[in-house]
């Protein structure tokens, strides 16, 4: 990757991320915890950038940082599926991609980044929320013939990587790095969803996150079935 391309990745994903500052859903955060300080300390380091993540693995950890950020929240439930960023404030704000539910029955369930500031003391706010209109169509009966499954490991391992560069052909002007594996769903062959992060030299502003639909016939022939951008429209 070269260093224009580099620039145009980290633009998107400031941009992804800033978004949610604008966007917010479900109850309003605790305000136990205080705010990130945007005043620096000799021994706080303070930066404005996102750093993406080594792994996109939900550790334990992460999952306990989501489940303390949300306590006292009502409406809708969350569920860590990707962990997505880091920022480097008076303490950490983290960026993660949630399973997104209401407590209705006959709720659909849908992907959302929820950004959640972590202070010095181990201490958890939800700052914001930007939820999509993409839906997981991951179904609860886990047994249920044709429904879409969690992927049991959002990490894109070497072969999966393969298959995806093997099956893209993208517009000249945008590329899509698979960031983590989503969802998989067993037809007469195999359907992927990968969550990825779209840049693109000659539209900046065009740059961000995308959900890839892929699939794989039994003779292990590939192609990408459908793209759908974060904010875009839902696959129906």
């Amino acid at each position: 990757m070269n260093k224009y391309t580099l620039l145009i990745c980290t633009a998107a994903l400031a941009a992804v991320l800033t978004a949610c500052d604008n966007s917010s859903g479900g109850a309003e955060p605790n305000s136990a915890v205080s705010e990130p300080q945007e005043t620096a300390t000799a021994d706080i380091p303070l930066c404005g950038g996102w750093q993406q993540a080594e792994s996109p693995e939900i550790t334990p950890e992460i999952k306990e940082m989501v489940n303390k950020a949300f306590i006292g929240y009502d409406g809708v439930g969350y569920i860590p599926v990707t962990y997505l960023a880091s920022q480097v404030v008076a303490g950490t704000n983290h960026a993660v991609l949630c399973r997104a539910c209401g407590t209705q029955l006959d709720t659909e369930e849908y992907y959302a980044i929820v950004k959640i500031y972590q202070n010095l003391k181990n201490e958890y706010k939800v700052l914001n929320i930007l939820n999509s209109p993409v839906k997981t169509n991951i179904s609860s009966e886990t047994n249920l013939a044709g429904g879409w499954r969690q992927a049991s490991s959002p990490v894109v391992t070497d072969e999966l990587r393969g298959m995806f560069a093997g099956a893209f052909k993208p517009p000249a002007d945008a590329e899509y790095k698979p960031l983590a594996l989503l969802s998989t769903q067993v037809v007469s062959g195999m359907n992927y969803c990968f969550f990825c992060e779209k840049t693109t030299d000659k539209a900046p502003n065009a740059s961000g996150y995308a959900f890839v639909y892929l699939y794989r016939d039994a003779q292990g022939h590939t192609e990408i079935t459908d793209i759908v951008h974060f904010e875009g429209d839902a696959k129906q």
